[in-house]
């Protein structure tokens, strides 16, 4: 009966070793790919140094990408999704008080880089596979206006980390950070020299932040407050009519896009981005005969 007992001892002992040593080829030997494949970046509002004004919504991207020439590999499976691996690590913040910063459910999205452009592959993968540098993955986090409002006023800064468990060993592995980006929180304050820029801007952030979290009602509000601070330029009313769109109020978004049109300043390339936009609007209201009546 010993010598089984200490049979099985023995056995468990060599099991656990093969373990282990399966557990240290895989990260840090030859199987899988290496941390030095992938790429990170993150932009704030899509800058790396960014100065807003308190109550400033602001969109984190992660992007994901691989170097030139390397061989594909995944992050990410259907039980968690490659945005899951991802934080954002403070490294700075005013006075001590951290903004922060959640996942948008929904926003991650692939690109696959040809030839002739960019074409969106996905937008609701789990997966990130990434090969050769043709592919780039995003995904976006944001910072609500209420927490920049409630803020210190000064410097913030972070950075995307990507890292898996020290126990995985399939698909990619390791760890890799991005460089930092800065946010300058400034007070609230008409007739400081900028503040009109940073009211602009805080409206048009305010707008997106809303569209992306799916608040249309309150992404109105902030396009057409902004729509009546710049009455003149076109991107306050192409803004206001990517808004009526999510409202489904596709008559006043014609109109907006049309208005928008006739404000752009002359150019010898067409708007294309804004044409893509009315004619998708006019080829919807051709299929079904009739537009939908404006509440």
């Amino acid at each position: 009966m010993m010598r089984y007992a200490r049979t099985a001892v023995v056995a468990l002992i060599v099991l656990v070793a093969l373990v282990a040593a399966l557990l240290l080829i895989t990260r840090f030997g030859g199987f899988g790919p290496s941390k030095d494949r992938l790429g990170v970046t993150l932009r704030a509002n899509l800058e790396r140094r960014l100065t807003i004004s308190a109550g400033t919504p602001v969109l984190l991207e992660v992007s994901l990408t691989s170097a030139p020439g390397a061989a594909g590999f995944d992050l990410g499976n259907r039980f968690r999704a490659w945005h899951d691996y991802v934080r954002l690590e403070q490294l700075q913040s005013a006075g001590g008080t951290p903004l922060t910063a959640t996942f948008i459910a929904g926003s991650s999205s692939a690109l696959e880089m040809g030839t002739t452009g960019a074409r969106l592959v996905s937008t609701t993968g789990r997966v990130a596979h990434l090969e050769g540098g043709r592919q780039v993955h995003t995904a976006m986090f944001a910072i609500a206006p209420s927490s920049t409002d409630r803020a210190m006023r000064g410097d913030y800064q972070f950075r995307a980390v990507v890292e898996t468990p020290s126990w995985q060993f399939w698909g990619w592995r390791g760890r890799v950070v991005s460089a930092p980006v800065t946010i300058t929180v400034r007070a609230r304050a008409d007739g400081q020299a900028g503040a009109p820029g940073l009211e602009a801007q805080r409206l048009r952030q305010a707008a997106k932040y809303y569209l992306s979290v799916d608040e249309p009602a309150e992404a109105r509000k902030s396009a057409d407050a902004l729509v009546t601070l710049q009455p003149n330029q076109a991107a306050p009313l192409i803004l206001l009519g990517d808004v009526l769109v999510a409202q489904d109020r596709r008559a006043e978004a014609l109109d907006a896009y049309r208005r928008a049109m006739a404000l752009l300043p002359p150019s010898y390339e067409p708007p294309v981005l804004l044409q893509r936009r009315i004619e998708g609007l006019l080829k919807a209201r051709n299929s079904t005969g009739n537009e939908r009546p404006v509440p």
